[in-house]
Parts: C-alpha cells; sequence; structure tokens
C-alpha cells in the first residue's frame, strides 16, 4: 500500500467513522450540556451567560401573553414574531427558546450538507460531512444559540434560501427569504446576487445590447416566482404586525435600525466618529455616507460571480452564488457602523459551504484565522481597560477598531484571490 492510498483511507476514515446523523446527535447533546451549564451559571454568577436579547425576548412575551404590545418594554426593536416563537418560555418553559436556537443552529449545519451534495454541486460526501462538521463543532454558533441569541434563526432561513434556490423551487426559497427580511432587516443585500444569479445564461458572444436587455428584464418565471413570493411573506407578516401593533412598531423594529447611531465602543470605528462629533447635520450626512462603500462593494460581488455566461457549469455558477452573498455579507458587516461579535456569525454560514472551494494551504488558513483572533483580542484587550478600569485610551481604542477592519479587508482579498469554484479542483485535491 503506497503513501497515497494511506492517505485516502485516513482520510475515509475520518468522515465516515461517523455519519452526518451521528455528528448531528452528538453536537446536539453538546449545546444541550451548554444550555444546562448556562441555567446553572445564571444562578451562581452575576455575569450572565444567558444573552441580554433574550431576557428582552420573553420580557415580550409576556406582554404579548397579556395581550399588549411587546415594544412596550424597554430595548425590543426586533420582530413581534420573536415574542410570538417564544411565548412558551412563559407558559412552561423558561429553557424552551434556548432549545428552539440550538436546534436551528443544527439544522444549520445539516443544510450546510445538504447544500454541497444537492447534484447540482456535487461535492463528494465525506467532503461535504467536513464542512458541516465545521459549523457543528465551532464554538462560536454554538454559544451564541446556547445563550439564546437569535442569529441562529436567521442563519437556518438564509441556508434555506439558498438550499432551495439550488434545488430550483424558487416558491419555497422566495417565502423563505421574504420570512428572513422580516425578522433582521440585513438579508434585503442578497437581493441584487440573487436577481443576478436568476437571471440565468447570457449569450457567449458579450452581445451588450442583449445582454442588458436580459439582466434588467424583471419578466422570467425563476425572478417573478422568488421575488412575488418573497413580497407576499414579507408583507403579510410585516404589514399584519403593524396592523396589530400600529407606528411604535415601525419605530421600533425598522427606522430604528435605520437611523441607529451607536456611540457605545463597538468593533466598527465609526463610534468614536459618533462620540466626538456633536453636530446633528454632520452626523447625518456621514450615516448616509457609511452606506456607499458597503453598496459599492455589494454591486461588486453580485456582478462579479452571479453573472452567467453560456461556458459557466451550473456548479460553479451555484458556488459563485454563494461566494457573493459570503463577500457582500463579509463588506456589509465589516463596513458597517456598528460591528458586535453577533454579527460575525451572518457571514461565518457561508464559509464551511466555501471551503472546499478555497485553494488555502493549511498555513494560510491558520494565518488568516490568527490575524482574525489577533484582531478582535487586541481590541478587546483595550476596550476592558477603557471600560472596566477607566483608562483614557479613547483614542488607541478607535485605532484597534480600524486596525481590525483593515484585518477583515486582508482576509477578504486572500480569500478572493484563492477562490476556485471548479468542482475539477475538487477532485484533484481528494486525489
Amino acid at each position: 500500500m503506497n503513501g497515497d492510498e494511506i492517505e485516502e483511507n485516513d482520510d475515509s476514515m475520518f468522515t465516515w467513522c461517523l455519519s452526518i446523523e451521528s455528528h448531528l446527535i452528538i453536537s446536539s447533546v453538546i449545546r444541550v450540556f451548554l444550555i444546562i451549564y448556562g441555567w446553572i451559571h445564571d444562578q451562581i454568577f452575576r455575569l450572565q451567560y444567558t444573552d441580554i436579547d433574550y431576557v428582552v425576548f420573553t420580557d415580550g412575551s409576556r406582554y404579548m401573553k397579556a395581550g399588549r404590545s411587546p415594544f412596550l418594554r424597554h430595548g425590543y426593536r426586533y420582530s413581534p414574531l420573536f415574542a410570538f416563537l417564544l411565548l412558551p418560555n412563559v407558559y412552561f418553559a423558561p429553557l424552551f427558546g434556548k432549545f428552539l436556537f440550538a436546534t436551528l443552529d443544527i439544522i444549520t449545519g445539516y443544510l450546510i450538507y445538504k447544500i454541497l451534495t444537492h447534484p447540482r454541486i456535487q461535492l463528494p460526501p465525506n467532503q461535504a460531512l467536513i464542512s458541516s462538521l465545521i459549523w457543528l463543532y465551532n464554538p462560536l454558533p454554538m454559544i451564541i444559540s446556547t445563550r439564546g441569541s437569535s442569529d441562529t434563526l436567521i442563519t437556518f432561513l438564509v441556508l434555506g434560501t439558498i438550499y432551495f434556490l439550488v434545488s430550483g423551487l424558487y416558491l419555497y426559497s422566495g417565502l423563505l427569504y421574504g420570512l428572513s427580511i422580516h425578522c433582521k432587516i440585513y438579508p434585503i443585500i442578497y437581493s441584487l446576487p440573487i436577481y443576478l444569479f436568476l437571471t440565468g445564461s447570457l449569450p457567449s458572444n458579450r452581445n451588450w445590447t442583449s445582454t442588458i436587455v436580459k439582466i434588467i428584464s424583471p419578466f422570467n418565471r425563476s425572478k417573478l416566482t422568488f421575488f412575488l413570493s418573497s413580497l407576499v411573506s414579507f408583507t403579510l407578516l410585516t404589514y399584519g404586525y403593524y396592523l396589530r401593533y400600529g407606528q411604535l412598531y415601525l419605530k421600533e423594529a425598522w427606522f430604528y435600525h435605520i437611523y441607529r447611531k451607536d456611540d457605545a465602543h463597538n468593533f466598527s470605528p465609526y463610534f468614536y466618529v459618533y462620540k466626538t462629533i456633536s453636530d446633528p447635520l454632520t452626523l447625518k450626512i456621514l450615516s448616509y455616507l457609511a452606506f456607499i462603500p458597503q453598496v459599492i462593494s455589494i454591486i461588486y460581488y453580485s456582478g462579479q460571480y452571479c453573472l452567467k455566461f453560456k461556458s459557466t457549469t451550473d456548479s460553479t455558477h451555484s458556488v459563485n452564488l454563494i461566494f457573493s452573498l459570503f463577500s457582500s455579507t463579509f463588506m456589509f458587516v465589516t463596513l458597517n457602523k456598528v460591528v458586535t461579535s453577533q454579527y460575525f456569525i451572518w457571514y461565518l454560514c457561508f464559509l464551511p459551504i466555501l471551503y472546499p472551494f478555497l485553494q488555502l494551504t493549511g498555513w494560510k488558513q491558520l494565518t488568516l484565522l490568527s490575524l482574525w483572533f489577533a484582531g478582535q483580542g487586541q481590541w478587546l484587550l483595550i476596550a476592558y481597560l477603557y471600560q472596566y478600569l477607566r483608562w483614557n485610551v479613547l483614542g488607541l481604542l478607535a485605532c484597534c477598531s480600524l486596525i481590525f477592519m483593515i484585518i477583515n479587508l486582508v482576509i477578504q482579498f486572500t480569500i478572493e484571490k484563492h477562490f476556485v469554484p471548479h468542482l475539477k479542483f475538487i477532485d484533484q485535491k481528494s486525489n
């Protein structure tokens, strides 16, 4: 037996000693343990394991149970759907919401496997399993979901949208997409890449007149099905809750996030701008200007990766869509006016799907991962000195935020450089 055969057998043993179903069970047990630990932790320590958002959701559920608006609870700035889903917290099980979010987290890991093994992508099951494990055993989504954060609901809806989109089930995909925008406004940035993806094959002779006409034309069955169903699910929920809760719903759940000005220190260097500039007009102008880099990056990655010409295979086209969604999200978060750790999960859910298509050596992967954690570490250290020890290091903290932004930009450009959306590369890698 030669070295290549030994390496192939080792890879097979690693991936197939346990099935995807077994890993789903094991990772579920880990999350149950974390939920139980979190409950015990909260009884003992002053610093709570449970996310403050979970407390807000539950309080909103109490208001809803009493027939009142959840927005009467100070700080409730979410869809009333979250309060509705967590009503069992109030009636019989305070930990119900955590189990719900953890379950959706597990389903997200399974969706990664299903997307990669889909006939339109056709990744070998053993490699798809590795990608799924990257999510299922990732401490970040584990902790986020078991602390009671709702972000795993969004990752579930977004990856569900992708799965049905790749499957050609545009009605179901659109319904989930509209629901995702209702729950959290940021997935609206996926409208352009999905629209271009659904444009289909473009002329290989690059006749720009016919190409542009085909791109801008909405009269395409897949486009109409997807976006009309998205509009239906979004409108029914949003308008329905508006009729129920009125202007307060619009103000807290929608307008607050659009016009939000956060001068509390966070990973975004914009916090320093809001903290040091007091002129309202200047801040308003800067607030609008801040959207420009985000919009440019979304347009660039949408056009670069989602416009399909005849020579492009269905597999490559689908992987390009996922890369476009990842890059748009990564840049949106990196350049956003407010950046917190929970936002990272918005783009991390795409990385396991893209992992097989990144031509990165082990050292390059380790370097990028170390850079990402180092960027957070240096910021967290100075933030601790500023917030808890009251050191006068606000300017240094702003520099740390800027450094973290630069690190993220370097990571994005490196990933883009080593992205290879061809199954031929996957076959070579596995041999």
